[in-house]
């Protein structure tokens, strides 16, 4: 699993895999928790789309117990 930030221009997220994403435009987009669900519709959290988005990641693990 890749934990740094890949360019969308490099490769694009599997369809509906929940991952991390971030961009650009008018306003700076902050990191978001999401889904990519294809070009026509872009990259959904639960309650918006973006479509500025420049950069994704996967999920990191999650920490584990002690």
């Amino acid at each position: 699993m890749r934990t740094e930030w890949i360019s969308i221009n490099e490769k694009l997220p599997i369809l509906g895999e929940f991952i991390l994403f971030c961009g650009n435009g008018p306003e700076p987009l902050p990191t978001q928790y999401g889904f990519y669900s294809g070009e026509e519709f872009g990259f959904v959290t639960g309650i918006s789309v973006f479509k500025n988005v420049t950069h994704w990641m996967d999920l990191p693990e999650p920490p584990e117990d002690e």
